[in-house]
């Protein structure tokens, strides 16, 4: 029996922010924005889609069997579970890629993140367990028991608890996340799958596939409510206001939309052929259902119940868990004149904005995937680091058109410019910073630094570069007149964002991984 389920999962589709970034020299805020992405997982890789252009803008490779995928509430971090390799791939939204692997149990299937951001939750479909990772060392700190064959995995909105859907005994667990112990056993109806938690967490909905929906009251942790919705529901999920559920019904080829006030069926909408999964954006505007027979993800319009956009993706992709993420969106690049400069990673462009009224003036086609964005001093010049080329595009500001590309490492990321304007510091991805001579638009040298580098910064004075390296925990020091890193300074877990003071006594870092700010004394 689990052998014949678990055939059934190959992807899993996750929507999240769109993640851009960058380190401009010469100002740099972030913005918000309403852009998401689309994680699929299929093979042993997730696709990236845009859901603004429904276009794949990345794959990245993962375990063996990608199936369960949760983005962690702050949207930066993707945790996706492979079957087949019984590990937990942990993906950086701001680059994406893998930054770790975590082993778990045999045959991961659904994760969750709890609302901290501090737990993941992993079901463990053929050791009937679930384990729990420790989101800032990427270690399993418990297992626990749980039913038959653990598919669906959903975190209260409090984070108290953790309800899992036993697919061979028809139970759904309540882990209570204090003590990481089941305090109930819920029975539900036959063969659940999908799990998910109303925002309020007063209701807990149950995809059962060879049953209606079970309507759990959280309070009693008992079935108050079943919902004929359909054949086959597998993929569940609640929009964001609470009065709506999505199930996909895998055998009927459909979407049931019911409404929580009275557990009604309102709509029944046909999509492509195998829905399995469900996620809602945000706004609650669209709705993206993984259909596993069609190698597509159908778009709802949630105001129209009508399907509005088909993507295709890889073979067989399935959307399972909570898996609803936002992030900023933009990186904004201060210049001497009124304008800004967002890059647009989805649409391999750059949005020039002008800051006195807040109108986009220009869109300049870079390369792909664009993402750290840096003015030169003198305002003339914008360099764009495109992830998805390993260029840079050199912008002249007075015409809004690239005059230049220069070829870098793999997936650069950072870029700075030196306060002279002469030389532009670009971080790689293959733990390598590139050093442009302006003048020629050639790389000059490449430095090795420290293990994911990202984000990089100048002194005031020119002569020393800090480096954010985000997989070794450090900050590498370069001395720009030899180009050598002179020091290796450790600070906190992940660090993300560095900063120099005006008078260049102090280095502040952002450690994502730990929560904290380290100080450097230069």
């Amino acid at each position: 029996m689990k052998e014949i389920w678990s055939r059934l999962l190959v992807g899993v589709l996750v929507v999240a922010g769109l993640v851009l970034g960058g380190s401009p020299a010469f100002t740099q805020a972030l913005v918000p924005g309403s852009g998401t992405l689309a994680y699929v997982s299929y093979s042993a890789a997730v696709a990236v889609v845009d859901t603004a252009t429904n276009m794949v803008v990345a794959t990245v490779p993962v375990g063996d069997s990608p199936r369960g995928v949760a983005v962690a509430p702050d949207g930066t971090r993707v945790y996706i579970a492979n079957s087949g390799s019984n590990t937990v791939s942990v993906l950086d939204t701001a680059t994406q890629t893998v930054v770790a692997t975590v082993p778990v149990g045999s045959a991961p299937d659904g994760v969750g993140v709890t609302p901290d951001g501090r737990r993941v939750y992993v079901g463990n479909f053929e050791s009937d367990t679930v384990s729990v990772v420790d989101a800032a060392t990427n270690t399993v700190v418990a297992t626990v028991p749980v039913g038959d064959s653990p598919r669906g995995v959903a975190v209260a909105p409090d984070g108290t608890r953790v309800y899992v859907a036993n697919l061979n005994d028809n139970t759904v667990s309540v882990i209570d996340t204090g003590s990481n112990r089941v305090i109930a056993t819920v029975g539900v109806g036959r063969v659940p799958e999908g799990v998910a938690v109303a925002p309020d967490g007063t209701r807990v909905y149950v995809a059962n596939f060879s049953g209606p929906v079970s309507v759990i009251d959280t309070s009693s942790n008992t079935v108050v409510a079943t919902v004929v919705v359909g054949d086959g529901s597998f993929g569940v999920a609640v929009a964001p206001d609470g009065t709506r559920v999505y199930v996909a019904n895998l055998s009927s080829n459909t979407v049931a939309v019911l409404d929580t006030a009275t557990n009604l069926v309102v709509a029944t909408v046909a999509v492509d052929n195998g829905p399995l999964g469900v996620a809602v954006t945000p706004d609650g505007a669209r709705v993206y259902i993984a259909n596993l027979n069609g190698d597509t993800v159908s778009v709802l319009d949630t105001s129209t119940h009508q399907v509005v956009g088909t993507v295709v993706v890889g073979a067989g992709p399935v959307a399972f868990g909570l898996f609803i993420g936002r992030v900023p969106t933009g990186a904004v690049a201060g210049s001497p004149v009124t304008l800004a400069y967002i890059s647009n990673f989805g649409s391999s462009t750059v949005s020039v904005l002008d800051a006195a009224t807040n109108t986009v003036v220009a869109t300049v086609a870079v390369g792909r995937s664009p993402f750290g964005v840096a003015v030169s001093p003198d305002g003339r010049r914008v360099y764009v680091a495109n992830q998805g080329s390993g260029t840079v595009s050199v912008l002249d500001t007075a015409t809004s058109t690239v005059v230049d590309t220069v070829r870098v490492g793999s997936r650069p990321g950072g870029v700075a410019v030196a306060p002279s304007g002469t030389r532009v510091y670009v971080t790689n991805l293959n733990d390598a910073m590139a050093v442009i001579d302006t003048a020629s638009n050639t790389v000059v040298a490449n430095v090795r630094v420290g293990s994911g580098p990202g984000p990089v910064v100048v002194h005031p004075d020119g002569s020393r570069v800090y480096v954010a390296n985000r997989g070794s925990g450090a900050v590498s020091v370069l001395h720009t007149a030899t180009n050598t890193v002179v020091a290796t300074v450790a600070v906190g877990s992940s660090p993300f964002g560095v900063a120099v003071s005006p008078d260049g006594g102090r280095v502040y870092v952002a450690n994502q991984g730990s929560g904290t700010v380290s100080v450097l004394d230069t």
